[in-house]
């Protein structure tokens, strides 16, 4: 809870986490509602066409309001209602309190880009670097991006699948694209191939039984003593057409420094 923070502690930031959580001034506690739908529904202070409430469900729990903070846990169901008919493509508002609404003008009227942080979307520099560099130039190596970075922000990921410690064709869908590092590049003919270090993403970390088709190799010693660790692993013969640059993690503009952070306001009463 707020109350067990130690003040005399600075708090440097708030998590993005924040933004999604229900709370009140006079409470210590925040809801996280770990539905998705949340995050769908956004603010109209004036003209709202939904509310929340707790749910008349028989699921909700909310005996655990009477409850120490600490042995809180889920079952807490709230429900959001229509004030009136939603056409299907309307958006879904609530009004988030006035609290919320005062956080967020005064953010408005005060926010400056901190020194050193990019003043455009990420995503835009690594589409103009992929049309500037085109199919047919190489992808630096890590070795080389010491001399010759990328812009801030910006690193290269792969679509791709190992077997056998050998590339092998994945369709370019979301599922298959993995952040890499380039290693080594040789020419062959009149196109680049690559030695990467790519990594496992979290679906797959959170996967009991990997795919027989995909066998990492976990902590491997190479013959420089570069040990890899359990979520990285190393694929040779990488084609140019499986590599791109994208964003980095924690590099949108939901994470620029003294980005908007603040709790949905649950209304009196409740």
């Amino acid at each position: 809870s707020f109350l067990d923070l130690d003040l005399n502690e600075s708090i440097e930031t708030n998590q993005l986490l924040l933004n999604y959580c229900f709370g009140h001034p006079s409470s210590s506690l925040l809801f996280f509602p770990y539905s998705s739908t949340v995050q769908f529904i956004n603010h109209d202070g004036e003209k709202p066409n939904a509310y929340i409430r707790w749910s008349t469900s028989e699921m909700n729990r909310q005996e655990m309001l009477e409850k120490d903070v600490n042995d809180v846990y889920t079952g807490l169901l709230l429900e959001v209602v229509a004030l009136r008919d939603i056409e299907i493509g309307d958006e879904v508002k609530i009004d988030y309190g006035i609290e919320w609404e005062s956080a967020w003008n005064d953010h408005v009227e005060s926010f400056k880009v901190p020194e050193g942080e990019l003043e455009i979307n990420p995503h835009s520099i690594a589409e103009t670097l992929m049309n500037e560099e085109n199919e047919n130039k190489p992808f630096r190596t890590i070795e080389e991006q010491k001399e010759n970075p990328y812009p801030a922000c910006i690193r290269t990921a792969c679509h791709s699948v190992e077997y056998n410690g050998s590339w092998m064709y994945a369709k370019h869908e979301f599922r298959s694209l993995r952040f890499c590092d380039v290693l080594e590049r040789v020419r062959k003919g009149s196109s680049y191939w690559y030695k990467v270090r790519a990594f496992t993403t979290e679906e797959e970390l959170e996967e009991e039984d990997a795919d027989e088709d995909v066998q990492l190799k976990k902590d491997e010693h190479e013959e420089d003593g570069t040990v890899h660790e359990k979520n990285d692993y190393i694929v040779e013969n990488v084609a140019q057409m499986a590599i791109l640059l994208t964003e980095d993690q924690y590099c949108s503009d939901l994470h620029v420094k003294n980005s908007f952070r603040h709790e949905i306001g649950v209304p009196d009463d409740l």
